[in-house]
């Protein structure tokens, strides 16, 4: 399960795989294609989460919740990312 849960938080692994299967000289169309895809999420994902919080709570209070869902999502992903960076060395 911990192993899960780190390749899912881990971004190194998904770029070294998409890079190790596409040909080298495709490999910077490659690279802009799997970074928009990661931007586009990353932007959907945030949206999504704020407009469903906004009909829960105020601006106010809803900043607060978002704040400390992300702050708790850190919190519990930084040791579980520190400790698949320890396990490459």
């Amino acid at each position: 399960m911990r192993k899960a849960v780190e390749a899912r938080l881990g971004c190194a692994s998904m770029t070294a795989a998409l890079m190790g299967s596409v040909q080298k000289d495709r490999a910077g169309v490659a690279s802009g294609v799997l970074n928009a895809a990661r931007q586009v999420g990353v932007a959907l994902g945030a949206a999504v989460f704020g407009a469903l919080l906004a009909m829960i709570y105020p601006f106010e209070a809803g900043m607060r919740a978002v704040l400390s869902v992300a702050t708790a999502i850190f919190v519990l992903a930084a040791p579980l990312a520190w400790s698949s960076f320890k396990d490459c060395a």
